[in-house]
This record gives C-alpha cells, structure tokens and sequence, in this order.
C-alpha cells in the first residue's frame, strides 16, 4: 500500500518560520498583531542584546561570543541583556521569540512546574499572552 501523495508532502515539507516581535500590545507576526500564541517549546537558548537609542548595536546569538568576536564575560557591558530565545512549535509553523528577563523567568518557573509532575516542558501545550507594562510587554504562559 502506497501512502497517500498529501501525506508524503506533508512529511518532506519544511516548518515555516517567523520572528516574532513582542510589544505590549501582543505579538507581532509578519506586522499583524495577535493576541495569543500557542504551541510546544522545541527549542530554548541564551542570546545577548546590546541596544543603543532603540538600535542593536551589538549581539550574540549563543550568548557567549558577540558578533563582532568580543567573548561576552570578558566585555560585560553594561547595557547588554539576556534574554532566552524560544522556539514555539505550532503546527507546521515555528514562531521564534526572544523574552526579556521577566518573561523569561516565568517560562523557567514553568519549566520546573512541568519537571516535579514527572515531565518535561516540550510535551506541554502552552498559550502565551502578553501582559501590558506600559512601554514593554511581558510574555505570560499558561500549560492547556
């Protein structure tokens, strides 16, 4: 018997993916606003961001080593930020985040939630909202 050609596409096709930018408002995907996001934590690592007058002036995609070949404990600067990219997985779509100290925290709290019943984050369903702080947003969680 001969899988059905749909299924066989499905299986080859790659995940489209989108940087999604969080504002206190909610989600921006592709420019529109959403309120909600929903999916599986596949992917969890520390990045680096250095801002200068609302510009990245300098940034780190593994946390340790800037793009510019600075390794990170040695530069210390004191506007660079941590943050913890997360790659939510929804379908056949991966929506790539980066989440703030707050946000981030919260998502970890999670994490250990998930641990003391015997299980790991990346089997939960998660919905992610977005808590209004004025001029931020922070990225709330919430295992459905």
């Amino acid at each position: 018997m001969n899988p059905k050609p749909q299924t066989l596409r499905r299986a080859f096709a790659q995940p489209t993916t989108f940087l999604v930018k969080i504002s206190p408002q909610g989600f921006l995907v592709r420019d529109e606003l959403a309120s909600e996001l929903t999916g599986r934590v596949g992917k969890a690592h520390l990045v680096r961001k250095r801002f200068e007058d609302g510009v990245l002036v300098c940034d780190s995609k593994d946390g340790r080593q800037a793009r510019n070949g600075i390794h990170c404990p040695e530069c210390r600067h004191p506007r660079c930020r941590p943050q913890l990219r997360i790659h939510l997985h929804w379908e056949s779509v991966i929506y790539i985040l980066d989440l703030a100290f707050t946000s981030a925290q919260s998502l970890l709290d999670l994490e250990a939630d998930a641990a003391g019943q015997g299980q790991t984050l990346d089997q939960w369903t998660l919905r992610l909202t977005v808590r209004d702080h004025g001029y931020w947003g922070e990225v709330c969680f919430e295992h459905v």
